[in-house]
């Protein structure tokens, strides 16, 4: 009837607004990302100036200060290490020590990221981060944006910018959501990472069968075909 037509038009309405918004925000990354691997510092610290390593690592600072989202910039070399590396968090940045810094080439966003051509960028799966091979808690919800760098001496190794992405998931909050719309978002395989119960989100993480594709394989089976944001099923929008 008109009531279903009406909430049905709303709820694509209120779908489209949320892609455009996460867009807008997954653009501003890769702004922040090219900012970083096309500094003068990091490419003079590569062509052997401690100096500009230093100055490099300041930039790396001020950028996390200026851009609340940021949680962690790095360099990583070719072998995996990191090199030069910035962790944000709770408003307070600073520059990390070389006796905590790690390796990571056993990553899945290094491994990708180093066999890509310079100016491509890789953005990784939305996860909870993970340090020392533990996932932090509380959790970090975070998307890595990673590109890499090459000198006349050929690849050096990439760049990666980690950002917290709880100010995007918080939009599925249903404090932020129209009084009749319950919209989540899931990754690729049917978990979910936003917009349900707490218990209910990050399965992919901790390898447990928490998700829309095990508990509503009908739903599921529709969003898999690439169909409609809006589900109408038993006089229900979903």
């Amino acid at each position: 009837g008109f009531v279903r037509t009406d909430r049905t038009n709303v709820a694509t309405y209120y779908a489209s607004d949320l892609r455009v918004r996460i867009q807008s925000e997954l653009a501003f990354y890769d702004t922040q990302l090219f900012i970083v691997a096309r500094d003068s510092a990091l490419a003079n610290f590569l062509n052997g100036d401690d100096a500009a390593g230093r100055q490099f690592a300041e930039n790396l600072l001020t950028l996390a200060e200026e851009s609340p989202s940021i949680s962690q910039a790095r360099f990583i070399d070719t072998m995996g290490n990191e090199i030069v590396r910035v962790d944000s968090r709770l408003g307070q940045a600073r520059i990390v020590p070389p006796d905590e810094l790690q390796n990571k080439s056993n990553r899945y966003y290094f491994i990708e990221a180093m066999q890509r051509e310079v100016g491509e960028i890789i953005a990784s799966a939305l996860d909870l981060n993970v340090e020392f091979e533990e996932i932090v808690v509380p959790w970090e919800p975070t998307i890595r944006f990673a590109t890499p760098i090459d000198t006349a001496d050929g690849r050096q190794g990439i760049v990666v910018l980690n950002f917290n992405a709880s100010r995007f998931l918080g939009l599925f909050d249903a404090a932020e959501q129209p009084p009749f719309i319950s919209s989540t978002i899931l990754n690729g395989d049917g978990y979910w990472l936003a917009g349900v119960p707490a218990e209910k989100r990050w399965g992919v993480m901790f390898n447990n069968n928490s998700s829309m594709a095990a508990e509503d394989t009908a739903l599921w089976a529709h969003l898999s075909e690439d169909a409609p944001d809006v589900f109408v099923r038993d006089g229900e929008v979903i």
